[in-house]
């Protein structure tokens, strides 16, 4: 007997529990702000129901078409997942972990690089490289690591009261839209996302220091 599809809804909800788990990250860029439902919704519509429509016609015609429907599904599935993990390798997704992402280097090592690339006029590099060192500066500072994958807005929501939320935004900003997105990153830019990490380095721990939020969670350095 042939087996019906499970309907839109179903699949729509399965998705954002498996997005749920944490091993994706579908955290909006600036110019795409809304919610993992805003994007699902129209597109389970859109590919859906012409689907649901072609297998309610020609389901139990002969035993090759349900095989051939279900394969059709499966394929717009894996497609899906497919494009997900595309969109997300392009999202603003800055390992925090510093053991991991910088390797042995210190801040110091990051802002020096920095200042190298930015008189070589490489400025989208040498901006990305401060943001790094900010956030080793910020993890030393309250003395724990970001767990993996947290996302430059995470990291600013997370210090949203604190008082570097606004050389951090100057960083962040800057790297979202020059880094992952088409704005051309000026010397201009460099000289304030540079001003930016100096702020935070100046930035006392009392300062810096912030309530956890979020799913954020940090771990004790040792020695």
């Amino acid at each position: 007997m042939p087996t019906s599809p499970p309907d839109a809804e179903t699949i729509r909800q399965t998705l954002e529990r498996v997005l749920a788990s944490g091993e994706y990250d579908l955290q909006p860029r600036p110019e795409a702000e809304g919610s993992v439902s805003d994007f699902f919704d129209p597109l389970m519509e859109w590919l859906w129901e012409p689907v649901a429509n072609l297998w309610e016609k020609l389901r139990g015609t002969a035993p090759w078409i349900d095989k051939v429907l279900a394969g059709i599904v499966i394929l717009l599935l894996v497609a899906l997942l497919v494009y997900l993990f595309r969109m997300r390798k392009k999202q603003p997704d800055l390992p925090l972990r510093s053991s991991e992402s910088t390797g042995a280097q210190r801040p110091d090592e990051l802002h020096n690089q920095a200042r190298t690339s930015g008189e070589q006029g490489r400025f989208v590099e040498a901006v990305r490289l401060l943001l790094q060192a900010s956030v080793l500066r910020l993890e030393q500072a309250e003395q724990r690591i970001n767990r993996p994958g947290t996302t430059n807005r995470e990291l600013l929501r997370r210090y949203r009261s604190s008082a570097v939320v606004r050389p951090l935004s100057t960083l962040v900003d800057t790297v979202d839209q020059s880094w992952f997105g088409d704005r051309p990153c000026t010397r201009l830019d460099y000289l304030d996302c540079l001003s930016a990490h100096d702020e935070i380095a100046s930035a006392s721990a009392p300062e810096i220091s912030t309530a956890p939020i979020g799913g954020v969670r940090g771990v004790k350095k040792t020695a």
